[in-house]
């Protein structure tokens, strides 16, 4: 196993990441003397209905979606979180966090808006417009919002968009960026017409363009120190833009308020504050059954059946999840996991039906395991790309037989005396990991290797993964708004060496050139098959199994606005808040 790493990261999450902010017709008939729900309403489910949960479907939002006219001004939002820092570098290797994300959605630049489906188109706040002006070389041009400001008073401009390729174009070894997929395609970012005025050149084309610069950083972060340790225990709100700023990080208590930012240009953010508590699992349920926070993630059966029966002063939300689990296996110099046909026969043991079931179970959810993770299930397109490695015990037993893994006297097998054997590790306090982990422990018994459960905090997950400290773990690739993932994420999740954030810690120079030509191919069905190929030739490699899907599904205060399951779509955080009182 690894103790340092140099690969990027993209967002990553454990297993009971708390969904982040992002609504459907409701129809509903009488059978039997109750009521029974066919459609999921666009503000949730009452937790006083007591039926099965209607399934969501995938081009609506389920966030309460509500015009700003009908939201109060004032009040509070209180949310728990999994994990604060130590890197709130949201573009640094071990900063790209979920829990990040869902910070700097509120304090940072949002340069992208995203609608259900995944339409991306500039954030008029941030960006008037962005516009491909040549094709050869490839040139895309932007309009910055005259108004946006950094809070330092620094106008944002073409500097931002300097420094951001600066710090993640991966010329300069000294920075420590999650990826620099597109960054390392650009050959100059320079001043147009004015310092509104950007002017992008590509020496080698990058579809989409809309997948850069989303994370735009403040000209000081040009300076590799303060990329890399200027976010480090401390939120540094003079290098933020957004509707709300940092009044408070207590890092002893893990605890965030946020506050409507006075150089705020945009519309008058609703609420007057906005607090994030470090949770674990347990502590969230019961915080929010006691009113002690507003919303919680109740996407396990236990979590679930605390808050039905709450009464019509909670919601319940859900819609499929953008993000998916997937086990990560290490390639390793020595040891079970070196073997690669090791690693194809624990893919083989591996039920994903039946841990797909663990973690739905009492959810009224029902799945196909996802042969993918470049494309999500409900999108045109998505395909099984590991057919051929769906659960088969036999094979799984047969495949370690021809690689020299013979069954000893206790049912464990060895090869030239090493020990079929590989720690998984596990995160936070959640039974359902638990159940999972103890469920994938007896799957590997049965083929003859031993899985040895290491269980961490949940604070230490973004460290593990990024410093590869893990035979196997289970991570979340949650893609947000980032519905072309199969082109602009291909090599952010599969390329090895310095291109991408392979947490297989594997290189393959040819696949890795086929990964980073995706985004090269101006012809989206031809881009297309290129990823599938590439992707099916990185699953078989055998170090990444996608396994699940789920539910993004939240119990929220009923009242809550532009708060939930809502597909891709990025909603402003200024419009989050409380609906009026009729």
């Amino acid at each position: 196993m690894r103790s340092t790493r140099k690969t990027l990261g993209i967002a990553l999450a454990s297993m009971l990441a708390l969904a982040g902010c992002s609504g459907g017709d409701a129809t509903s008939n009488t059978a039997g003397g109750g009521t029974t729900m066919e459609t999921q309403p666009a503000e949730g489910v009452p937790a006083s209905y007591q039926g099965e949960l209607p399934l969501p479907d995938a081009d609506q939002a389920y966030n309460n979606p509500t015009d700003r006219e009908n939201i109060q001004g004032g009040g509070q939002l209180q949310l728990p979180i999994g994990s604060l820092g130590p890197q709130f570098n949201n573009a640094h290797v071990n900063g790209n966090t979920i829990s990040n994300g869902e910070l700097m959605h509120k304090i940072g630049p949002q340069v992208w808006d995203v609608t259900v489906g995944g339409k991306i188109t500039p954030n008029e706040e941030y960006l008037l417009s962005a516009e491909v002006t040549s094709e050869d070389p490839m040139v895309v041009e932007y309009e910055i919002n005259p108004n946006a400001v950094w809070n330092d008073g620094t106008p944002i401009d073409w500097t931002a968009f300097e420094a951001t390729w600066t710090a993640m174009n991966g010329e300069n070894g000294k920075f420590q960026p999650y990826t620099t997929d597109g960054y390392s395609n650009i050959e100059s970012v320079e001043q147009g017409d004015n310092p509104k005025h950007v002017v992008v050149t590509f020496d080698k084309p990058f579809y989409p363009h809309t997948s850069l610069f989303g994370r735009l950083l403040h000209p000081d972060n040009a300076d590799p120190q303060v990329f890399n340790k200027g976010w480090v225990d401390q939120i540094p709100t003079e290098m933020l833009a957004g509707p709300y700023m940092v009044k408070n990080y207590d890092k002893t208590t893990g605890r965030i308020v946020m506050v409507p930012n006075p150089d705020w240009w945009g519309a008058e953010p609703k609420l007057d504050r906005i607090s994030y508590t470090v949770m674990e699992p347990s502590a969230s349920i019961n915080a929010f059954v006691n009113g002690e926070v507003d919303a919680t993630d109740v996407g396990a059966a236990d979590r679930l059946e605390q808050v039905r029966g709450m009464g019509d002063e909670t919601m319940i939300r859900r819609g499929i999840g953008t993000g998916t689990r997937a086990f990560m296996m290490q390639e390793q110099e020595e040891g079970f996991f070196s073997d690669p046909m090791a690693r194809k026969a624990v893919m083989l043991g591996t039920d994903r039906r039946q841990l797909a079931q663990i973690m739905s179970r009492g959810l009224d959810w029902k799945e196909e395991p996802p042969g993918s993770l470049l494309w999500r299930p409900f999108q045109d397109g998505h395909e099984d790309l590991i057919a051929d490695l769906h659960y088969d015990a036999e094979a799984a037993r047969q495949t370690l037989e021809e690689a020299g893994w013979v069954k000893g006297d206790d049912g464990i097998r060895t090869k030239d005396g090493e020990r079929a054997t590989f720690q998984y590790v596990d995160f936070t306090d959640s039974q359902l990991n638990a159940a999972v982990a103890r469920a994938y422990q007896q799957m590997m018994k049965a083929i003859g290797v031993e899985l040895v459960i290491d269980n961490r905090p949940g604070s230490e997950f973004a460290t593990t993964a990024s410093e590869g400290t893990y035979d196997m773990l289970s991570m979340i690739w949650g893609f947000g708004g980032a519905p072309n993932a199969y082109s602009d994420s291909a090599c952010q999740i599969y390329c090895g060496g310095d291109e991408g954030t392979y947490y297989t810690n594997m290189v393959h120079k040819e696949l890795d050139e086929m990964l980073q030509s995706i985004s090269t191919i101006g012809d989206v069905q031809e881009a297309k098959a290129t990823s599938k190929e590439a992707e099916s030739a990185a699953l078989h490699n055998y170090g990444v199994f996608p396994w699940y899907t789920g539910p993004d599904m939240v119990a929220v205060k009923t009242g809550l606005a532009n708060y939930g399951p809502a597909g891709f779509k990025t909603v402003p955080a200024e419009n989050i808040g409380w609906e009026k009182q009729s």
